[in-house]
């Protein structure tokens, strides 16, 4: 499941040719799944369509939150730069940058 184009990904990453399509849309997966995780959602939360692609809105993109969609661009972007290796990374948590996006949407774990 992606929360954000590929056409979106690349026109933000200043890609204009089509080899790396594949290694931006993994990219593009394994950031959707840890926002998704770190909120502790499921694909239960989203709309999909037929094929579990989430429903596209009138800006033909992913219908989801802006910040959700923008905490999966910078995930990707780092993913894809090799920036996220310059973040020291504590377990469980995102990169700080990602996280300020995501905070005021997370769930809070009770335990």
């Amino acid at each position: 499941m992606k929360l954000v184009s590929l056409d979106v990904m690349k026109e933000h990453l200043h890609v204009d040719h089509d080899a790396d399509d594949d290694d931006i849309e993994r990219k593009i997966e394994q950031a959707s799944h840890a926002v998704i995780d770190y909120l502790h959602k499921t694909e239960a939360d989203y709309e999909l369509d037929d094929d579990g692609n989430v429903e596209l809105g009138d800006d033909g993109e992913p219908s989801v939150p802006f910040s959700e969609r923008a905490a999966v661009t910078l995930m990707t972007e780092m993913l894809y730069s090799g920036a996220i290796l310059e973040y020291d990374l504590e377990h469980g948590y995102l990169p700080k940058p990602v996280l300020n996006l995501l905070y005021i949407r997370r769930t809070p774990a009770i335990g």
